[in-house]
């Protein structure tokens, strides 16, 4: 498939598709097919020549996935104010709050969210336009390259013609100001005529690095919500209702294979791998039980093993984090940046490793235990109100193996 066909592959609807005509008139037509072609056409002529005729035929298909729906959501503490909000959302009469902006960690379920209130609104008979930033990305792009404005002003009025706007992963176009220009004024539109946007993103407004001012402003016109960070309680109750769906009994486990299965995990996705491994293998076998050690089994050689961390790789990620060396963070400079990495560096030592509070103090130039103690608390502290600490925690954590 060529480069662009794929690219808007990924951009448009199944269930609504978008026909244009010389006409200038948009028709929102209920679609099972998988592809609609739409003729685009553009008349240019100038003072010594005929008018010519350009025409191009665009495909217009992306899928809004009916495995995303919320009867496979899963309701749990973690999420419940984004569920809260899609309820206040769809039943009503008028826009609430539009955009409608969602943060949160990879594989925690965004898209699913997405896809799934989008399917809800198409039941409600509204015209859904779901964009995924890096398709939105290669077919502005593509257009530009080609100095294609028709197109992109068609793409414009197209998306603008919609009830829903569902933008995914907007943190992908952070410094791609062309692209994100044509998207501003999509945004611009939908707010004007008190149309509803919804858009997620890996980091909140206030940290999301590379859109001018203009943009976060507009984000922070709406309501902004968090897909926070999940419990052991929550991993179990989205773990229990994975395996029922896949047909396995969750009474079955024992409650230290449970405690062993969520354990380090970090996102529902992670958990959808745990139940498939567990599928695969249970596959042909008549398992009565689902023991610790049988888990262990399944899954030898899949567990990361947190022996293998040392405050070496600890500081190493954090230097690479910040773009520091590392001998800055263990050595004595008071520059802000270099004080904030060796900081989260020792809270993240005192939180995975099993040293005591002298040996951290001497991995990092001979402190005392009470200047560790101060400097554990000063983080915990500021990763709850400050989204910048939180957010590079997170990221860290990920580099490191996710232990935390």
């Amino acid at each position: 498939m060529h480069l662009l066909e794929r690219a808007v592959f990924e951009v448009t609807g199944i269930k609504k598709i978008i026909s244009l005509t010389t006409s200038d008139e948009v028709n929102f037509q209920k679609q099972n097919e998988t592809e609609k072609v739409s003729k685009i056409e553009d008349h240019s002529s100038n003072s010594t020549q005929k008018a010519s005729e350009h025409k191009e035929n665009v495909k217009f298909n992306n899928i809004l996935t009916n495995k995303y729906n919320f009867g496979n959501f899963v309701l749990a503490n973690f999420n419940k104010n984004i569920i809260k909000a899609y309820e206040n959302i769809i039943e009503a009469e008028t826009i609430i709050y539009s955009p409608l902006f969602l943060y949160g960690s990879s594989g925690i379920g965004k898209t699913h969210f997405l896809h799934a209130i989008g399917n809800e609104f198409i039941k409600r008979k509204k015209t859904v336009y779901y964009i995924h930033s890096s398709a939105f990305t290669t077919l502005i792009t593509n257009w530009m390259i080609k100095k294609e404005n028709i197109d992109i002003n068609h793409f414009v009025e197209t998306v603008c013609y919609a009830d829903v706007l569902l933008f995914d992963e907007i943190q992908l176009l952070a410094n791609k100001t062309s692209t994100m220009s044509v998207l501003l004024q999509i945004v611009n539109n939908f707010i004007e005529n008190d149309k509803q946007i919804i858009i997620t993103s890996d980091k909140s407004p206030e940290v999301l690095g590379g859109f001018e001012e203009r943009f976060i402003t507009r984000f922070n016109s709406g309501l902004i919500l968090e897909f926070s960070k999940p419990t052991k309680e929550d991993f179990l109750k989205v773990l229990k209702y994975k395996l029922e769906f896949q047909n396995i009994n969750p009474e079955k486990f024992e409650k230290d294979a449970l405690d062993f299965l969520v354990y380090n995990k970090k996102s529902v996705r992670e958990i959808e791998g745990v139940v498939n491994r567990i599928k695969f293998f249970s596959e042909g076998e008549a398992i009565q039980i689902y023991s610790l050690e049988l888990i262990e089994r399944i899954f030898k050689g899949i567990v990361k093993n947190k022996e293998n961390l040392t405050h070496n790789k600890i500081i190493e990620e954090v230097a690479n984090y910040f773009q520091i060396n590392k001998e800055e963070i263990i050595g004595t400079s008071r520059k802000t940046e270099i004080v904030m990495a060796r900081d989260i560096s020792i809270w993240f030592v005192k939180n995975l490793l099993d040293l005591t509070l002298k040996s951290i103090g001497q991995i990092f130039g001979g402190k005392d235990h009470s200047t560790i103690i101060s400097v554990i608390n000063k983080i915990n502290v500021r990763k709850e109100k400050e989204p910048a600490i939180k957010y590079a925690i997170e990221k860290i954590n990920e580099k490191i193996g996710k232990f935390l």
